[in-house]
């Protein structure tokens, strides 16, 4: 519960940004659209329920019920889109011996929609069912397996489709279908027509599709169209328009904490440096002010206009972030403040970034990945968790802990419960009357807490900006 409460709320203070940042944690990809009823069958054997946004794995094994579906966005611009009643996996890569890597899929059963682009020279998909595989490059398609066999519609591109059982293979044009039976046999390659394509695109929920079943336009929506429409309702609202100016991005909500203290956030995101993105969040009260300031460092120049990071950071798949530099501060008119500092640097070897801690200009040593949850909500989303601070790198002299509170509160400052984000509640509505509140407690402070409220409002601000 802790680690879910901590990425809402890590998603809640940056927003977009921190969605645009590439994956330090080895994760495949994401799940970003879910319809019914989808587990996620992890490599130690676990079942879990499918969240929106939740991290996919090599290894993992994605179900969906009846009249339910999912969709995959994974590392190398690749799209799945798993149709209801059907069981995908994520294999393991493959090295061939010519050096080639091959990303593999598994489809038990079902039926999925594939769309694979931008694809390295060296980097080729294999999609295997149970009866024939599916050797791919840069297309769109869809594989379906059933008791009978396996069938392949090409909605674009060229398609290499392989029979297990003989050894037989046919390359498949763009806006043809094949079948291959269990006996192994491959049928002769058909070109489709409007009712094939009503069959291509049968089970697949009606979010991904555009026009009238059997068009064609099915296949050429992506869900960038939605955002489009999800973005000229937000330039209607001007709470989340914010205040933009030429060099940064602005937004900002006056609401209340949990404690009922009227406050007002302030929040300012904006390119730094060549290779840096800061987010500076602010909370104003009576007493003074707490913020927190993130500040992350990549290891390539990112572009200058806002506009184009969505297809730089899509098409880089070498960016890696090198520092983070999160600061938890206050600065109260009693001129006695307090600061505490999450930091991180890029270790090649792990692949990760290595933590390091200070409060108040005292250096300490952690692992956020370690924090002891001490409390936590049944429904209401809240956690209290322990982070145990050391003295020296080996963590072996125990310092002191920190105890880290994180709620998700509305603008009345009542701590929310999971019945907030229901599938069904309009996404407007969730994020106007949505926001997190992080409170930092340590005997090294010298004037009580640290907090922090924060709101999603400049991702919107961020999105309009990209899109």
């Amino acid at each position: 519960m802790f680690r879910k409460t901590l990425v809402f709320m890590i998603i809640l203070i940056l927003g977009a940004p921190l969605m645009a940042a590439k994956d330090q944690e080895n994760s495949y990809g994401k799940i970003d659209f879910i319809i019914g009823s989808v587990q996620v069958k992890q490599t130690a054997g676990t079942k879990v329920k499918a969240n929106l946004n939740m991290k996919v794995y090599t290894g993992d094994t994605i179900t969906t019920g009846d009249k339910s579906s999912a969709q995959l966005v994974l590392k190398g611009d690749i799209k799945i889109r798993i149709a209801q009643n059907s069981e995908f996996e994520l294999k393991q890569d493959k090295i061939e011996k010519s050096g080639k890597k091959k990303k593999l899929f598994g489809l038990n059963f079902g039926k999925i929609w594939a769309s694979i682009k931008n694809l390295k020279k060296d980097e080729e998909v294999s999609i295997e069912t149970p009866t024939a595989v599916a050797g791919v490059r840069g297309t769109i398609l869809v594989v379906k397996q059933d008791d009978k066999g396996a069938v392949l519609y090409v909605g674009k591109g060229k398609v290499n489709f392989l029979s297990k059982l003989l050894g037989t293979d046919v390359d498949i044009d763009e806006n043809f279908k094949v079948f291959i039976g269990n006996d192994g046999k491959i049928s002769v390659s058909t070109e489709m027509g409007p009712d094939d394509h009503k069959d291509m695109m049968g089970g697949i929920p009606v979010f991904f599709q555009k026009g009238d079943a059997g068009t064609g336009d099915d296949l050429k929506f992506d869900l960038k169209s939605e955002v489009e429409d999800e973005k000229n309702n937000l330039l209607k609202e001007k709470q989340f328009a914010g205040k933009l100016k030429s060099e940064d991005l602005s937004a900002g909500r006056t609401l209340k904490d949990i404690h009922g203290n009227l406050v007002r956030v302030e929040q300012i995101f904006r390119k730094k440096d060549k290779q840096s993105i800061q987010l500076l969040n602010i909370t104003l009260r009576d007493d003074g002010l707490a913020y927190f300031d993130l500040v992350m460092k990549y290891n390539l120049a990112l572009p200058d206009s806002f506009k184009d990071w969505f297809s730089f950071f899509e098409k880089n798949d070498d960016v890696k972030l090198q520092e983070r530099n999160a600061e938890f501060g206050t600065k109260r008119v009693t001129k006695v403040n307090d600061t505490f500092q999450w930091n991180g640097t890029y270790n090649s070897t792990t692949d990760e970034l290595d933590d390091k801690f200070f409060i108040n200009g005292t250096e300490y040593y952690g692992d956020m990945d370690d924090i002891n949850t001490v409390a936590e909500g049944k429904s209401e989303l809240y956690t209290l968790g322990d982070l145990t601070l050391y003295s020296d790198p080996a963590k072996t002299t125990v310092a002191g802990t920190v105890r880290i509170g994180m709620y998700i509160i509305n603008n009345d400052g009542k701590i929310l419960s999971e019945k907030h984000f229901s599938s069904d509640s309009d996404i407007l509505n969730i994020f106007n009357t949505t926001a997190g509140e992080i409170i930092i407690q340590s005997s090294d402070l010298l004037n009580g807490d640290i907090d922090v409220v924060t709101i999603p409002d400049i991702a919107f601000v961020l999105i309009q900006e990209i899109l």
